[in-house]
């Protein structure tokens, strides 16, 4: 029983693991680094008025592209995710071993919570009821159906 424990847990978290680097991999997550104006405090401390209007300038169309950058980002993630863990909880549901559906089953709802949390500040209400409501729906399924005939 111990090992089916162990390896369910295993599962879990390599999958969430194996999802998230997956995504960034084909995605990759920008980074601020690359929306940052060079030097900008030395800069800004030599410059003059009209130089300094211009440098904050850049800084703030840079933030806004690094804003737009990472909304973009976060919604390809959590689209891919939230398939990802959808399909990880059927699947987990569905395979009668036990120690590889549990895992399954709590690697997805892991991927789950973890796309929910990069997209969370960036999603509207309406996504976020309605994909909840589908989770929430295929939670139950999983539980009614699948986990208490067991």
């Amino acid at each position: 029983m111990a090992k089916k424990i162990v390896l369910g847990f295993g599962i879990a978290i390599v999958f969430a693991a194996l999802t998230h680097y997956g995504i960034c991999t084909f995605f990759p997550k920008p980074k601020w680094e690359d929306y940052r104006v060079q030097n900008y405090y030395e800069r800004h401390k030599r410059a003059s008025a009209e130089e300094k209007i211009a440098l904050e300038k850049e800084k703030n169309e840079k933030e806004e592209i690094r804003k737009q950058d990472q909304q973009e980002w976060a919604t390809k993630y959590f689209y891919i995710g939230l398939s990802m863990g959808i399909l990880a909880v059927i699947i987990g549901a569905l395979i009668k071993l036990p120690a590889i559906g549990s895992g399954l089953l709590a690697g997805g709802i892991l991927v789950l919570i973890e796309s929910y949390g990069h997209y969370w500040m960036h999603m509207p209400d309406a996504p976020k009821f309605i994909s909840l409501v589908i989770v929430f729906i295929l939670l139950l399924w999983v539980g009614c159906k699948k986990i208490e005939k067991s």
